[in-house]
């Protein structure tokens, strides 16, 4: 299936285009888009469910799903971060606070198998944990789509060292003016 791409290009087979406003001393938020090939319900089971999240991003489960309830993620050394769910609203809208910004997964049917995917990050502070950040975020995106499109999840590791570079350059962490893809 034919996707068009824009800007940049993570090389996972679906359509992303990734814009950002820059603000001056107000953060800064990045966009990815996504085209899913399954419908709006299943996209937001797998984005939303304990049994899901796990699959494409370990170590996350929600606490309490509602408006002010509580995001938990254990990282390697088993501690505990909490985030705070800003609003839910199934299955159009999940945002939550993460780390010192905010995260928004909005979702909308174009068809009854085909679901967008607008993921937003506000990023109080542009650094290389941002990029890391962002990696994560991506990787944990094309999990989503290959989950609810029912295809193979790729190797994590491959695909890490295949975006963190273009992170970098999106956020400009990297001395270079140009920035080309295939």
């Amino acid at each position: 299936h034919g996707h068009e791409h824009h800007h940049h290009e993570c090389g996972c087979g679906h359509h992303h285009d990734q814009h950002h406003d820059y603000e001056p001393h107000h953060g800064l938020t990045i966009n990815f888009d996504g085209e899913v090939q399954a419908d709006i319900n299943r996209v937001w089971e797998i984005l939303t469910e304990n049994e899901y999240i796990t699959q494409w991003s370990q170590g996350l489960r929600i606490e309490d799903y509602r408006p002010g309830g509580k995001l938990i993620y254990t990282d390697e050394l088993e501690t505990e971060h909490s985030f705070m769910i800003l609003d839910i609203e199934a299955p159009v809208l999940f945002t939550f606070t993460w780390q010192e910004g905010t995260i928004a997964f909005e979702l909308k049917g174009t068809s009854e198998t085909t679901t967008l995917i607008n993921f937003s990050n506000w990023l109080e502070i542009v650094d290389e944990n941002a990029a890391i950040s962002l990696t994560n975020w991506m990787i944990s995106l094309q999990k989503i789509a290959a989950l609810a499109e029912g295809v193979a999840i790729e190797d994590r590791d491959t695909q890490y060292v295949e975006i963190l570079p273009r992170m970098r350059q999106m956020l400009s962490l990297e001395d270079t003016n140009t920035i080309e893809f295939e």
